[in-house]
């Protein structure tokens, strides 16, 4: 969804970006339940939904809002907008847009259009879904400040990271290097959670931002790969896709290593010396004479 947004960014002159005040908390169930009926004629499929849609929510008002913990609540957030897209490409005729969940932005060359956007959008919420926007969610700016979307602010050209998602990557880093430190994580988890921190910041382009910062950490961590090895070289230049612009007719005397675990997964076959040791299949060797 990021590249559409930048696609859409190097189209068009300007956004508007638009937020829903406690979108889950304020779906109305009576609403919710009469599009699924105008969709869905199974009573079963209905009765069963209903079940999920009446699940209490403890912090709003009785016949308001769905458990975002709720698998099912997904899906009926989005279902509950739907109506809001068809609106938006058919009657404002507005056809570069996006939306996940509740984060709608919309793109256009003039201001004007989107400000009359935003204020027929408004109403629709308020009249047909009984929805607000967010106080001060309302964005109209040039694509060239850069659109802050899912996490990360996209421009034209490139995709950043966003302060917020940059301080929280930092503060959980080196937080497991603390906990890898007093050993209250081990190295299993400890990697687990770098991979996951990692490859979320990934989704922007932080290539030179992430090699500073391990680069900074230097012993607590910079140095640990998570695959391949080396002797001589550090964490960077150990990765598989590595070329460093070599020659093809370079020739030198490195030795270097892969790593790899010989742990087996429990629904795995056992290997054949257990067999053996258990009297399942003959020990190969010599016949006694």
């Amino acid at each position: 969804m990021r590249p559409c947004a930048q696609v859409l960014c190097r189209k068009h002159r300007y956004f508007l970006k638009l937020d829903v005040h406690k979108f889950f908390d304020s779906i109305d169930h009576n609403i919710l339940k009469q599009m699924l009926r105008r969709r869905i004629k199974d009573p079963d499929i209905l009765w069963l939904a209903d079940i999920f849609i009446d699940h209490p929510v403890p912090w709003t008002r009785p016949g308001k809002g769905i458990p975002i913990g709720n698998l099912t609540s997904q899906h009926f957030a989005n279902f509950y907008l739907f109506g809001l897209d068809h609106f938006i490409k058919q009657v404002l005729r507005i056809k570069p847009c996006i939306r996940y969940m509740d984060d709608l932005v919309l793109f256009a060359d003039e201001k004007k259009l989107l400000w009359d956007a935003a204020a027929r959008i408004e109403e629709y919420l308020n009249d047909r879904l009984e929805l607000k926007i967010k106080g001060g969610s309302v964005l109209l700016a040039p694509v060239l400040q850069g659109l802050p979307f899912l996490g990360v602010r996209i421009f034209p050209g490139v995709i950043r990271a966003s302060r917020q998602g940059w301080r929280r990557f930092r503060r959980k880093a080196l937080r497991n290097d603390r906990w890898l430190a007093t050993g209250k994580m081990d190295e299993d988890a400890w990697g687990r959670s770098m991979a996951s921190l990692v490859g979320h910041l990934k989704q922007a382009d932080s290539r030179n931002l992430r090699a500073s910062f391990f680069k900074a950490r230097g012993g607590r961590g910079a140095n640990r790969v998570m695959r391949g090895g080396s002797w001589n070289n550090d964490a960077q230049n150990c990765r598989s896709a590595i070329r460093n612009r070599i020659k093809p007719d370079n020739r030198n005397d490195n030795v270097g290593f892969r790593l790899s675990s010989s742990r087996q997964r429990p629904d795995a076959a056992r290997p054949r010396v257990h067999r053996q040791r258990q009297g399942l299949d003959p020990i190969p060797g010599p016949v006694p004479a």
